[in-house]
């Protein structure tokens, strides 16, 4: 067995979370040998413990085997390998436990509708739940099973409690979780409850709110506690917003440095924009919507307005009471905004006199907002120049061609457009 993980090490040295998983498995092996060799009776107890632990930890392991097998060779069936359809990133393997807290589901499980679709978007998700269980408004209770799954071996990575978050004096899941836990999260707190009032002012009667003497998340060992509420549709929206950085924690706390900094360096590295902006040329020129006349598309909105019934006149100074309303008459601006004149569409700037025919496209374009300066730019007879909405038209431009009525006929080496 040590000569297998430690072949199978080297062979896949570049996936550290396999790596990670077979460094401890190793002096565990050679722990339990050891004792293996002892009296029974001394050491039977413990053996088996660790056994169990790394039994679990090896099934984890052959999965990743699995699939990076299947991979490497896609020839493999899904019937040799299962791992694909257990756990869509198999290397990266989750324990979870889902915690139930309820006086009413503690008397009748078939009321848990919270503890059961945890389980299921967890699974869905890649996590391994490995234990479910359902427990009163209890805090002794609470913290027993908490602590059970949190003090294994090698620990549950992530526990999962719904239920027990409100206001009402059974509501002690917190209070439970806190008294229990090594350090507290407060930024995973503060992140569920910003995300929950997004969806219900209620949020702020849940005390997944943060403050000195509530906690709704933290750590005990290297086992993430977090608490949720106990409706259904709750669990779903907290679980989706924790989910992003689950990964990243668990990773932290199984001490894995080197998925750790990577997940760091994406973060450091600047925002870039997909738009292709070098190769201009070879973008689609026709909308995948139905061209229409502006007469008509004005007809459309004026067909969704509603008449006005009642009409209040507030002062402009007052500020808060024009939120949420909509205006009776039009405003017109003092001055003209913007002031200068602007294309309505992207298209290309042009001499109307030139008419139809191929035009030679100017290096520079004009974007809303952009540096370009258009006063130092004259449009001659027979070019054009690109311009997107709301961009300042050049000197001696007199129409806007739109991009869908025009084609590329000739395209540089850089694919630039030299003449549409």
């Amino acid at each position: 067995m040590r000569s297998l993980l430690e072949s199978q090490r080297n062979k896949h040295e570049d996936n550290s979370d396999t790596t990670f998983l077979i460094d401890e498995l190793l002096p565990q092996l050679s722990a339990n040998t050891d004792q293996f060799r002892r009296s029974a009776t001394e050491s039977g107890v413990s053996v088996s413990r660790d056994l169990s632990t790394i039994l679990k930890n090896l099934k984890k392991l052959e999965q990743s085997f699995d699939v990076l097998n299947q991979v490497l060779d896609p020839s493999l069936s899904t019937t040799q390998s299962t791992a694909t359809r257990r756990h869509p990133n198999a290397f990266f393997v989750v324990d979870a436990c889902v915690l139930t807290v309820s006086d009413t589901c503690d008397v009748d499980h078939s009321k848990d509708t919270s503890g059961p679709l945890l389980t299921s978007r967890l699974t869905g998700k890649g996590f391994d739940v490995i234990e479910t269980s359902i427990v009163a408004d209890d805090v002794l209770r609470i913290q027993g099973k908490l602590c059970e799954w949190s003090d294994r071996a090698l620990g549950v990575d992530l526990i999962v409690t719904t239920g027990g978050t409100g206001f009402t004096a059974r509501d002690v899941t917190p209070e439970a979780t806190k008294a229990i836990v090594d350090r507290d999260a407060p930024g995973i707190a503060h992140a569920l409850t910003s995300g929950s009032l997004k969806v219900t002012p209620m949020a702020m009667l849940s005390s997944n709110i943060y403050c000195d003497h509530r906690l709704s998340a933290g750590i005990r060992k290297r086992t993430l506690i977090i608490n949720f509420p106990g409706s259904a549709k709750a669990c779903d929206e907290c679980l989706a917003i924790v989910e992003p950085v689950l990964a990243h924690a668990i990773h932290q706390l199984r001490g894995d440095t080197t998925a750790t900094a990577s997940a760091h360096k994406q973060l450091q590295q600047p925002l870039r924009s997909k738009v292709q902006l070098q190769s201009v040329g070879l973008r689609p020129r026709h909308s995948q919507y139905p061209m229409i006349s502006m007469d008509t598309a004005i007809n459309k909105i004026i067909d969704e307005c509603v008449a006005f019934t009642d009409v209040e006149y507030i002062d402009l100074d007052c500020l808060d009471q024009l939120m949420g309303r909509l205006l009776a008459d039009s405003i017109c601006a003092a001055v003209p905004l913007p002031p200068f004149r602007a294309s309505i569409k992207d298209g290309y700037a042009v001499v109307a006199a030139d008419g139809s025919g191929d035009r030679k496209v100017l290096a520079k374009a004009a974007t809303a907002g952009g540096q370009v300066p258009m006063e130092s730019i004259e449009l001659t007879s027979g070019c054009c120049m690109r311009v997107s909405t709301g961009a300042p038209l050049p000197a001696g431009c007199d129409a806007v061609v739109q991009v869908e009525d025009t084609k590329v006929v000739q395209l540089s080496e850089v694919w630039q457009q030299v003449f549409i």
